[in-house]
């Protein structure tokens, strides 16, 4: 069972006194989207727990419309059995104002070799991946720096705070302190347990915080964790908001919009999503609204910009300066490219580096296919009678903003190649992340004419036709290469890998400096792309063809 604490830190929340959280779950729509997208992103142990949410019985919320099971309390949350009933192995506790989100594997695999009654699971934005941190000596020079490629975890000792999540075991409710209670420092409280007999962990994982109470934060989860929890956030959605047809359809609005209840739009409005609009909210002629919050019965004035406001009844407001401590490592973890903040370079569509260069990439590949299609199926019965194996060799490369996609080689090793790699790490011949051998045992005897002939790349022209290669690019790499060299990865994953590129023609192969140089000539190609540089780089590319072909014989 997941249980969610609204709560804020501040002595009074009410209509004489109201904060920024209190404003917006007081809003009719607001209330039942942030309420109802709070319980969604909680973390949890398995599908389909179900979610209780409590709530101030003094901030006298109207509850009705939330999508989640509420109720409410006086000045302490009591874990009793009236509240939890629940045959889960775990009961998943979360406060607010502060909420996290843990790369969810992670969290499950702590949880689950947690030998104690009670885990608490703290945030820590530095431990979360990708991410670098800088340690300086005197007189600011570099002592070193800790790079972190997956989200950690780290044992920790508890503080005065109260964790961002308390996973309590089911069956240890009876014997925590005081029938239940929640109540003081975290510290002190974790002190009671350990005299009722009850173990308690305590450790940090990587984690996004979002602060509630400051429009930074709001602002930063409803672009990123209430977005992916809030599929119908640009879809009709009936009694919750939604939009009508000639709201949907009118122009210079940019989804995802949610709004409420007799909300007026006027001419030549631009909104730009995400944007939440409460009921009878009135925005003026010629206004822009990029990534708002606005509660009930807000006027925006004609022609005003609001750009990253949350505007509701809240009279209290965060001092000037205050910053949400999480919003700097926003990145909701997951999958890669999965909502982080990435420096990819773009072009205008109609461009060369546009729809032109891809243009060209299918003709030419096309081409090249049918030039050695006669060929191609006397390789590949070479390849499968000279060495036990498949004929084609899948490497998981990372494309265009980071996505995977197996690039396609004739096998040119043994099946066992990977396995033997390691081995053969000291004798490498290439700096950096790379690996190369001049005279590599893995290799087999046709392996090795296909390879200095390039005829064991010809495959990748099928990449080429599905859109993840290009003839002329960076070179392709693992995730595990791109980790390396994070401050140029942007730069390289802002078009998609080729077969050939500026490294490939212009490397010198000098001892130390390979690394240096791929990561120089794939920024450099990015930086100057154009059609005369790839013109260039296929001539060249061509005449290193014909050199290397001649010398086999």
């Amino acid at each position: 069972m997941r249980i969610l604490i609204i709560q804020d830190d501040r002595t009074s929340s009410s209509p004489e006194r109201p904060s920024l959280l209190w404003g917006m779950l007081s809003d009719r729509l607001l209330g039942s989207i942030i309420g109802g997208g709070l319980a969604e992103t909680l973390p949890c142990e398995r599908a389909g727990e179900p979610v209780r949410v409590l709530v101030p019985a003094e901030w006298a919320l109207a509850t009705d419309a939330w999508p989640c099971s509420t109720s409410t309390y006086e000045h302490a949350v009591c874990l009793g059995p009236d509240l939890v009933q629940s045959p889960a192995d775990w009961v998943t506790v979360v406060r607010t104002p502060q909420v996290a989100r843990f790369e969810p594997v992670l969290l499950r695999r702590t949880l689950k070799h947690c030998p104690a009654d009670l885990l608490a699971v703290y945030a820590n934005p530095r431990l979360t991946a990708p991410s670098e941190v800088l340690r300086l000596a005197d007189q600011t020079r570099v002592a070193g720096y800790r790079r972190v490629h997956e989200c950690l975890a780290e044992p920790a000792i508890p503080s005065q705070a109260w964790p961002e999540v308390l996973f309590i075991r089911a069956h240890r409710l009876q014997d925590l302190p005081h029938e239940g209670r929640l109540e003081g420092p975290f510290g002190d409280y974790v002190t009671r347990l350990e005299a009722q007999g009850v173990s308690c962990e305590v450790v940090r994982l990587g984690g996004v915080l979002f602060d509630l109470r400051n429009e930074g934060g709001v602002l930063d989860w409803v672009r990123g964790p209430l977005a992916k929890s809030l599929p119908g956030l640009s879809v009709r959605n009936g009694e919750a908001g939604g939009m009508d047809d000639g709201f949907s359809e009118a122009p210079g609005i940019w989804r995802p919009i949610l709004r409420g209840r007799e909300v007026h739009v006027g001419k030549d409005a631009l909104l730009l999503g995400p944007v939440l609009l409460g009921d009878a909210v009135h925005v003026g002629e010629g206004a822009v609204l990029d990534t708002c919050v606005v509660g009930h019965g807000h006027r925006i004035d004609p022609g005003r910009v609001v750009r990253g406001r949350v505007l509701v009844d809240s009279r209290v407001r965060e001092p000037a300066g205050s910053e949400n401590p999480g919003a700097a490592f926003l990145r909701p973890v997951g999958e890669p490219g999965d909502g982080e903040r990435r420096m990819y370079r773009s072009w205008p569509a109609w461009s060369y580096p546009g729809y032109i260069k891809r243009a060209v990439d299918i003709v030419f590949a096309l081409a090249v296919l049918l030039l050695f299609a006669p060929i191609l199926p006397f390789v590949a019965l070479a390849v499968k009678l000279s060495s036990a194996g498949p004929v084609f060799y899948r490497a998981r490369r990372q494309g265009l903003h980071g996505k995977v996609f197996n690039c396609l080689k004739f096998r040119t090793m043994r099946v066992d190649a990977e396995s033997l790699q390691d081995n053969l790490r000291d004798v490498n011949q290439v700096d950096g992340p790379q690996f190369k051998l001049e005279d590599d045992p893995r290799t087999t005897t046709i392996g090795r004419f296909l390879r200095e002939t390039c005829i064991d790349e010809i495959p990748q022209f099928f990449n080429v036709l599905w859109g993840q290669m290009s003839v002329v690019g960076p070179r392709p790499s693992p995730a595990s290469e791109n980790t390396q060299c994070r401050p140029w990865r942007d730069a390289r994953l802002s078009v998609r890998p080729g077969i050939t590129g500026l490294w490939q023609v212009c490397r010198t192969r000098l001892p130390g400096r390979d690394f240096q140089e791929w990561i120089r000539y794939d920024v450099q190609y990015v930086r100057h792309l154009s059609w005369k540089m790839d013109l260039r780089i296929c001539v060249r590319t061509f005449m290193m063809l014909v050199d290397k072909f001649i010398e086999q014989f």
